[in-house]
């Protein structure tokens, strides 16, 4: 199982922008799951409106047209790095959960059995609670096989440019039949293939980058660049009533407020412009840390386990508000047995602990499972294999 969710590693041997760029968007999928604790100029280019296409876009840049020589292969390395962790980790919280439940820790909204669970694999990406990051699995293992199947199909007369455009329609489409109601159609049928749509203009962003644009962007000034995407951001913001967010792409119920189809494209193509540029500025500087290059092997892996890291710190809140006769520290134990994403906040900035303790626990996790897959007989890991999103 794979640790990184872009296609290639963009460790200390490979590409430095790319490797800062996705350990900034991990980073900020934390820090959204603490209600934007950081706020890492979130006030301008909101992280909802742009930070999961932005992972897309990292996949789409490292895509290999070898790749397509090899059809099984690719299913099958698709499936280990996505669909293997995704089923694996979602029913394994499942069933931490509904233990928990048994215990009286906690009393999530209802009870969720493997039928159930596996429905919802399939529709929503979320078979539970604690598991609800994951997602994004489903949806980037669909969208990068059918692209890699659609581009295959269509090698002789492609086009990069018109496929972008073809996506592109695509994903408009996409958002407004969402707000059709097409996403809840027969309890969310289409979800997987609305997400998809919604998903392949970013891929194939990613492709023209790369063979078309990047040169021409290392070229152009960083200050004019960064300007111009804060610039287009305040119009896009004010254009759309003053929020540019779309949040809830699990369910694609979160364009309500989008006041044109192709406002998610301009705010994701702004998002990633600009953090791309402060990636770039920022190498020199930090693209040989260790600690941002194990961030960005491991994206998946935080991913994957950061949201029950947050609630085992809330367990040991918990227990330590029952120790604490002054009544000092208060807890919601409601708010926690009802909320995977509960954090005890005694200040504002307490939320960057929790990032802390993701990340680190996630790592730590990630290590223990990779230890045990190694000592299993017959199998060897696959840790620098299948690297990421």
């Amino acid at each position: 199982m794979g640790n990184n969710m872009s296609e290639k590693q963009v460790g200390s041997k490979s590409n430095k922008t790319f490797m800062i760029l996705s350990a900034f968007g991990i980073v900020m999928l934390l820090d959204a799951h603490t209600w934007t604790t950081v706020n890492i100029f979130a006030n301008i280019i909101e992280y909802n409106s742009f930070f999961m296409p932005l992972f897309v876009f990292i996949s789409g840049y490292f895509f290999s047209e070898g790749s397509l020589e090899n059809m099984p292969g690719l299913v099958m390395k698709k499936t280990k790095k996505f669909m293997m962790p995704f089923l694996f980790w979602g029913f394994f919280y499942l069933g931490l959960e509904r233990l928990m439940d048994h215990l009286g820790i906690i009393r999530y909204e209802q009870e969720v059995g493997i039928a159930e669970g596996l429905h919802r694999a399939f529709t929503t990406g979320q078979i539970c609670n604690l598991a609800g990051p994951l997602w994004f699995l489903p949806a980037s293992y669909f969208t990068q096989l059918i692209y890699a199947f659609v581009r295959r199909g269509f090698r002789k007369i492609w086009n990069e440019w018109l496929a972008l455009l073809i996506f592109i329609i695509a994903g408009c489409a996409s958002v407004s039949l969402s707000n059709s109601g097409w996403n809840t159609w027969q309890a969310g049928a289409l979800l997987i293939p609305l997400k998809v749509a919604f998903f392949l203009q970013f891929y194939q962003l990613g492709v023209v980058y790369k063979k078309y644009l990047e040169e021409f962007h290392k070229k152009a000034s960083n200050c004019v660049v960064l300007l111009s995407t804060i610039i287009g951001s305040i119009i896009v913001l004010a254009a759309n009533g003053g929020n540019d967010s779309f949040i809830d792409l699990f369910a694609m119920t979160g364009f309500w407020n989008i006041k044109c189809v192709v406002f998610p494209l301009l705010t994701s193509v702004l998002g990633i412009t600009f953090w791309l540029t402060v990636s770039r500025i920022l190498e020199p500087a930090i693209g040989e840390s260790k600690v941002v290059n194990k961030i960005s092997d491991n994206t998946l892996g935080i991913l994957e386990h950061h949201l029950f890291c947050y609630n085992v710190l809330n367990l040991l809140f918990w227990g330590i508000s029952l120790l604490d006769k002054s009544g000092t520290i208060v807890f919601d134990v409601e708010m926690f047995q009802s909320w995977a994403v509960y954090r005890y906040e005694p200040f504002k900035q307490f939320g960057v602990f929790y990032i802390i303790v993701g990340i680190v626990g996630s790592l730590l996790i990630v290590s223990g499972t990779e230890r045990i897959k190694k000592s299993l007989p017959g199998r060897k890991s696959e840790h620098n294999k299948l690297k990421k999103l």
